[in-house]
């Protein structure tokens, strides 16, 4: 008998006590731009829970292609795969009936750039290596819908060697990326 108390008193401590969502899963597409011309497109997976009434944990998983174009300059294109992790706050505030809220985080995490070569006029063949490098993302926007089904789209703005030719330390002190993504959320 403790038990079956015990438990209903856990779950009930635990519940939210409103209609007001627990958590979040999204599927989306991103796209931008990086420092040295760099463009970049991708799919991502991004998740949330609530940890106080406006504040949120949020995670974001991203695979994409990145592309540089420097045609005019020394004849070269180049294409390659990255992979991001991500996790940090998101501060989220609706209106009264939830419908339409602003959405405003903060993540850091890892971004890994594939190896590759390419071909450039005046280097012949190049070779650059795989590289990962932690990043700092930041990120405003909205999150509309209903209960359950929602659209979130974004704007992020990046810190790190994101993207660019600079794997100094000092790359983490200017913006390096600009990009807009936009994803379906189910949330409970």
């Amino acid at each position: 008998m403790r038990f079956v108390i015990s438990f209903v008193l856990v779950c009930f401590a635990t519940s939210t006590g409103s209609a007001e969502p627990i958590a979040f899963v999204q599927a989306g597409g991103e796209t931008g731009s990086g420092t040295y011309t760099n463009t970049y497109s991708g799919i991502h997976l991004d998740g949330g829970h609530r940890l106080y009434r406006w504040l949120w944990l949020h995670g974001h998983l991203g695979f994409g292609r990145l592309g540089t174009v420097d045609l005019a300059i020394s004849g070269q294109y180049s294409v390659r795969d990255y992979q991001e992790a991500r996790m940090g706050l998101e501060a989220r505030t609706c209106t009264r009936g939830g419908r339409a809220c602003f959405v405003g985080g903060l993540d850091a995490g890892i971004h890994h750039l594939d190896e590759y070569n390419y071909a450039d006029n005046f280097l012949g063949m190049v070779h650059d290596p795989a590289h990962s490098t932690g990043v700092v993302i930041g990120r405003i926007g909205g999150d509309f819908g209903g209960r359950n089904i929602r659209v979130r789209p974004m704007l992020e703005f990046g810190f790190g060697d994101v993207m660019s030719e600079d794997p100094t330390p000092f790359a983490l002190l200017h913006v390096n990326r600009f990009g807009a993504s936009v994803g379906v959320a189910y949330q409970w």
